[in-house]
């Protein structure tokens, strides 16, 4: 379901924070994965009636962000989520 996959951050938990879009979409987001989210935390995720898996952001304490979003906040220094450790490279890769 998503493509250009890239690893921008991680979060103090240990899930990694990534910047993608959907198969269907040119938009670029920035979120988690539901593969790593399971196995953190599983009440986290929904499979739905398609097979797919969702994360709740909610039960996560963050948001899903567009990129455009997510660079915003970290420029103005409005942290995107709670304990978000950034990679000094995250910037550069973000703007790929």
């Amino acid at each position: 379901m998503k493509r250009d996959i890239a690893r921008l951050a991680e979060l103090a938990n240990g899930l990694g924070v990534y910047r993608f879009r959907y198969l269907w979409s040119d938009e670029v987001f920035v979120g988690v994965m539901a593969q790593e989210v399971l196995e953190v935390m599983p009440e986290a995720v929904v499979i739905g009636s398609d097979g797919y898996m969702r994360v709740n952001y909610t039960k996560l304490g963050i948001e899903m962000l567009s990129l455009e979003q997510w660079t915003s906040r970290l420029v103005a220094g409005v942290p995107s989520s709670r304990a978000l450790r950034m990679d000094h490279r995250s910037l550069a890769l973000a703007s790929r």
